[in-house]
């Protein structure tokens, strides 16, 4: 009887908690609370709400910690946070921390809101075309493009020619593959600041993946021409080769077979991927 007992005690446990399921990063937490496992003795959860600052990235500002009951009922409980005057914030990477988020019909227990007050009051500041450009650049250094989209769409209605506003905005098309929309805003980019190599980057990859492969190709020519910042060379020569290689167009592929393993000669798997695609345009 003892040992059904404790089974019993210990399947509920399990039971209780396998709803927390910490494999999340917390890129994927935006805007949600929170639980991450702690090395604690009494086998609580620290909890908190993770969002993202424009200027310091995602942010997580912890509330306490918890406990779940063997019936399933979450439980404050005392932490180091609560004996700290003031919120406690802590800067996160977006692809670090194992994170699980806790279900919606738990934050009652927790006395906590779906949504904290001050995160409707902290997004309201977002007016001013600078702003809203900072919100977008911050969402696309973490490959959250639709996100960015919004206030990228946004500051571009106000004042097109924002500095650096096109080309973010055409990196946010590139990204969710509205390749043709990309070309387009990356063009007017490419007239502002011929040189700029990372403008050059994505117009090229937008013309390359909309199937403007001629316009494509005269870019990336022109880019290894007068671009000083070598850096995206290797990755356009390579570019351009292999849609040259999907269209067996093997005059043009030859053509720019040397750009290509010249610019890509320290990169081995670029290198060997070239040789398959002359090996197979040869049968």
């Amino acid at each position: 009887m003892k040992i059904f007992v404790v089974l019993a005690f210990a399947v509920t446990c399990v039971q209780a908690q396998s709803e927390l399921k910490f494999d999340k990063p917390s890129k994927l937490c935006e805007d949600r609370w929170v639980a991450s496992l702690t090395d604690s003795a009494d086998g609580s959860y620290t909890y908190g709400f993770i969002y993202l600052d424009k200027k310091a990235g995602f942010t997580i500002d912890v509330k306490g910690a918890f406990k779940i009951l063997p019936s399933g009922a979450y439980v404050t409980v005392p932490s180091a946070f609560k004996e700290m005057k003031g919120s406690v914030k802590m800067r996160l990477k977006p692809d670090r921390g194992t994170f699980a988020i806790i279900p919606t019909n738990k934050l009652t227990e927790l006395g906590v809101p779906p949504e904290p007050i001050w995160l409707k009051i902290y997004r309201e500041d977002t007016v001013e075309v600078k702003d809203l450009y900072d919100w977008g650049f911050t969402y696309n250094a973490y490959e959250l493009c639709s996100k960015a989209l919004r206030y990228l769409e946004k500051a571009y209605s106000l004042e097109p020619k924002y500095k650096g506003l096109e080309v973010e905005l055409g990196y946010s098309y590139n990204c969710l593959e509205h390749y043709a929309k990309a070309a387009v805003i990356l063009q007017a980019a490419y007239e502002t600041d011929q040189t700029n190599a990372y403008i050059n980057k994505e117009l090229i990859y937008s013309q390359l993946k909309a199937g403007q492969l001629d316009l494509g190709a005269e870019s990336c020519k022109r880019a290894l021409i007068v671009c000083k910042d070598t850096t995206h060379n290797a990755e356009n020569s390579y570019n351009v080769l292999y849609e040259f290689y999907l269209k067996k167009d093997i005059q043009n592929f030859d053509a720019w077979k040397p750009a290509a393993k010249r610019w890509n000669s320290a990169n081995k798997d670029r290198i060997y991927s070239i040789g398959i695609m002359e090996i197979d345009l040869k049968k």
